[in-house]
């Protein structure tokens, strides 16, 4: 657009692009970029109670209102960034005294803190699961009909049906509220472990050294990624017998473990994905 062009287009306030959206999630962590903020963008109803900021306001009102933008660029993904409703309303606020300069530092060091998973964890959520941010329903097994054909001797006893469905419901929420980039990584790790036979007292296990050299994320990310699961009870750090650090992927419940659901997949014909990415336990009926 040329500068006359510039000058002669009404300013007003475009809706980002769905695909900016869904980028600016991905590198959020699900947190929001307020430095000193740890507050989540999706709650635990995958309802996105973020919000998308801009570094240079939309509209001529706003402090930070560049004229040399263009409606397009006012909406990019480079003059965006998400945070949480307290942090959005004190930057917007009449006496706010954030400079663009300011926000597009939070939004480069936060995304920054992601952008090695990008490069993997992240890229592979946005290419294999496109729509699961919008269009999450997860399902909770009854019955376990199905699992009970599949693994015969192996299933479950008519007294553990019951209790074992209330803790993988409470386990499917708790996973529920981990950001996809978490998902994915505990996917691979989880399908890490069973390929390599790394289960250690029916947990999933897998040195951290591995993760790094076989998965391509980095140990700063492996440290972020871990803190985040730990926070909801699905994973954490340990040691193995000679002192090197792991991660452990915590079982849904002490009756239906990640191998047991992994081996259940396999029978089924399943990818353990439906299982920690798309939340679909109620295939277990």
């Amino acid at each position: 657009m040329t500068e006359e062009n510039k000058l002669s287009e009404v300013v007003k306030r475009l809706t980002p692009k769905q695909e900016v959206v869904r980028r600016l999630y991905l590198l959020s962590g699900n947190e929001c970029a307020e430095p000193s903020c740890n507050n989540v963008l999706f709650d635990a109803n995958q309802t996105m109670i973020g919000e998308i900021a801009h570094i240079a306001s939309a509209m001529p009102t706003g402090k930070r209102f560049d004229s040399s933008m263009t409606n397009e660029t006012r909406r990019a993904f480079e003059n965006l960034l998400l945070l949480c409703p307290n942090h959005h309303t004190q930057v917007d606020g009449a006496n706010a005294p954030h400079t663009r300069e300011q926000l597009k530092k939070w939004k480069a060091d936060h995304e920054g803190r992601f952008a090695a998973a990008a490069q993997t964890l992240l890229k592979n959520f946005s290419t294999k699961y496109p729509d699961a941010i919008n269009e999450l329903t997860p399902t909770k097994p009854l019955t376990f009909e199905a699992f009970q054909v599949a693994m015969g001797k192996y299933g479950l006893t008519e007294e553990e049906i019951d209790p074992t469905a209330r803790q993988i419901a409470d386990y499917v929420d708790r996973l529920r509220k981990g950001p996809p980039d978490h998902r994915d990584f505990m996917l691979s790790v989880l399908k890490a472990a069973v390929e390599r036979d790394s289960i250690v007292h029916e947990r999933a296990c897998l040195l951290c050294d591995e993760i790094v050299s076989s998965l391509g994320v980095s140990a700063s990310n492996i440290k972020r990624l871990i803190k985040t699961l730990e926070k909801y009870d699905l994973a954490w750090f340990n040691e193995d017998f000679d002192g090197n650090p792991t991660v452990e992927i915590h079982n849904p419940c002490e009756e239906m473990t990640w191998p047991v659901i992994a081996k259940f997949a396999e029978l089924q014909g399943i990818d353990l994905q439906r299982f920690v990415i798309e939340l679909q336990f109620g295939d277990l009926d």
